[in-house]
C-alpha cells in the first residue's frame, strides 16, 4: 500500500501521456489521486495515531565499501502529513483543471505532467537519502521547464535559480 502511494501518480502520469488522446485521461489522473489520497489516509492512521513509522527498502543502489545508498522510502508522521497537503493540493489543481482548461486539446498532456510533478514532490518528501531527494528536486526541474518552453524568458531564469536552490545538497558531506 505505501508503495502504491508513490506509483499512482506516477502510474496515471504515464497514462496520461501515452494514451491520453485515446481515453478520458482526466478521469485516470483524478481516478489515482484520489486512490492514492485515500492510501494516504489509512496510512495517516497507521502512522500518525498508532505511532509506527513504516520503512520501505526496495534494493541497494550503491553498495561500496564505505559508500552505502539505499533505495528507500519513509513514512513518519511528517512525511506523511506532507504527502496529505501534496496530493490533497495535486488533487484540487487536477480538478479545476479539467474544467478551466476544457477547451485545450493538450489538456492530456498537462495532466500528465500535473500528475508527473506530484509524483516527484511525494519522492522527495519520502526519500530516506540524499540521492532520491536530488532526483525528486530534478525531476520538478524538467517538468517547469519542458512544460513552459513557450516562454523563453521563464525558460531561461528556471534552471539557474532551480540550481541555486539545489546548491546546499552539494555542500553536505554528514
Amino acid at each position: 500500500m505505501y508503495l502504491l502511494i508513490i506509483l499512482l501518480p506516477l502510474l496515471g502520469s504515464i497514462t496520461s501521456l501515452t494514451l491520453g488522446r485515446f481515453i478520458n485521461a482526466s478521469f485516470i489522473t483524478i481516478l489515482n489521486l484520489s486512490l492514492s489520497l485515500l492510501f494516504i489516509s489509512i496510512s495517516c492512521y497507521e502512522v500518525i495515531f498508532q505511532y509506527s513509522p513504516v520503512y520501505v527498502s526496495l534494493y541497494s543502489f550503491i553498495n561500496l565499501e564505505l559508500i552505502n545508498c539505499n533505495i528507500e522510502f519513509v513514512f513518519d508522521p511528517l512525511s506523511v502529513s506532507m504527502l496529505f497537503i501534496i496530493n490533497l493540493i495535486s488533487l484540487l489543481v487536477h480538478i479545476y483543471s479539467v474544467e478551466y482548461m476544457s477547451s485545450d486539446p493538450h489538456l492530456p498532456r498537462f495532466l500528465g505532467y500535473l500528475s508527473l510533478f506530484t509524483f516527484m514532490m511525494m519522492l522527495m518528501v519520502t526519500s530516506n537519502n540524499y540521492l532520491l531527494l536530488f532526483l525528486g528536486w530534478e525531476g520538478d526541474l524538467k517538468r517547469l521547464t519542458w512544460y513552459n518552453n513557450n516562454i523563453k524568458f521563464d525558460s531561461l531564469i528556471t534552471p539557474p535559480a532551480h540550481r541555486a536552490g539545489g546548491l546546499p545538497f552539494g555542500f553536505y558531506d554528514g
